[in-house]
């Protein structure tokens, strides 16, 4: 195993492998941040990505956390998981948070890198929460009086039916020079945005910073 510290060149020491995700070895915990931080580094550009931090975290470290089936219990030792579920440990989701934390911080490091790296901050975009809007296929479609449903719209990337009216803040010079409002047509706001944003420098922010009802 390249965790055992006889196979392992990066001076790992011998830990158990419950220990991994956790915070009981720093040295092992400095090798997952900068992990993380190359994949924050080389992802965050693209929209199609989630950061799922660990798949199953109760495998490794579990506690037990409930009985599924109180009145049969299985014969067999080993199917302890047919009547019981499992529920990771405390340390392991200290352990999760530290990781999230590092994804956060990196997150807004590196869009404000991006940010004073850009000579040109013509244009903002940022996400909004959509009520009464749920995802369907390649576009959102409304659900009138259902306030249950909620949809986060990021905007990114810049297209029609991708992006509400609130969520583009543009120079007002540049917003000028090009006419403003000079197409008033259905989903005039995606196609003109669509069209600025192949023009000029967009900048995403990764904060919902309004509702749309």
């Amino acid at each position: 195993h390249l965790f055992q510290a006889g196979n392992n060149i990066n001076d790992l020491g011998d830990f158990a492998r419950e220990d991994f995700n956790t915070l009981r070895n720093s040295r092992v915990f400095s090798y997952q941040q900068a992990l993380v931080r190359k994949l924050v580094e080389e992802l965050i550009p693209h929209d199609n990505f989630f950061f799922e931090i660990c798949n199953e975290p109760w495998v490794d470290d579990q506690q037990p956390s409930r009985y599924i089936q109180q009145t049969v219990i299985p014969k067999r030792k080993d199917l302890n998981w047919a009547f019981c579920g499992y529920e990771a440990s405390e340390e392991t989701m200290k352990w999760q948070e530290e990781i999230a934390k590092v994804i956060d911080s990196d997150m807004t490091t590196f869009v404000g890198r991006r940010f004073n790296e850009t000579s040109r901050k013509d244009i903002v975009v940022f996400p909004i929460l959509m009520r009464e809007y749920v995802p369907f296929r390649t576009r959102v479609m409304r659900k009138p009086g259902r306030n249950e449903f909620a949809h986060i719209l990021s905007g990114i990337p810049v297209k029609i039916r991708n992006i509400d009216l609130m969520q583009f803040v543009m120079r007002r010079q540049l917003w000028l020079e090009e006419g403003g409002w000079s197409d008033v047509s259905k989903n005039s706001d995606g196609k003109l945005y669509q069209q600025f944003a192949t023009k000029y420098a967009v900048y995403p922010v990764n904060k919902v910073l309004g509702e749309h009802y």
